[in-house]
């Protein structure tokens, strides 16, 4: 047949028309989601880069909370330090170690000293607790960062 569905000459005289033949049917393919426009793709990274940067202003603001605990509890190890000190100076000093008064207190400085110590370590253990929370936190802001870096690229 031809393209306008007439016979060709040399078909024409043949004795068995053709039986016109049926097209075949295509399965059918799954709609693809269309495809967002441009206008929608800039919209979503808008949207994306406000999300990472709230959640990096909150890590932030995270970060400095610990960073500020972290200060307070050296200021509290140095005051700690400061009167161990003090009181250590006093002991030296006093003239009579062995009086009843000086057992008194050096057996309270040996206590006071002991609570200070064991308060000195607890502060150590928070200290690098928050070293290690400090670390995680910059891991993940520089995740966030590449992330951020590669969906706008």
């Amino acid at each position: 047949m031809s393209l306008f569905g007439k016979k060709s000459p040399e078909t024409a005289d043949s004795a068995e028309p053709e039986a016109p033949k049926r097209r075949e049917r295509r399965p059918r393919r799954r709609r693809r989601t269309e495809e967002p426009s441009e206008a929608e793709l800039r919209r979503m990274l808008r949207e994306h880069a406000r999300e990472a940067d709230e959640g990096r202003a909150q890590w932030l603001g995270e970060l400095e909370d610990l960073k500020e605990a972290l200060r307070d509890r050296v200021r509290e190890v140095a005051q700690r330090e400061a009167e161990l000190q003090e009181a250590i100076r006093r002991l030296e000093h006093s003239r009579d170690g062995r009086s009843r008064r000086g057992r008194r207190e050096r057996e309270e400085l040996r206590k006071r000293e002991e609570a200070l110590e064991e308060r000195s370590r607890e502060l150590d253990t928070r200290a690098e607790e928050l070293e290690h929370r400090e670390r995680e936190l910059e891991r993940r802001d520089r995740q966030a960062s590449t992330r951020r870096r590669r969906s706008t690229s």
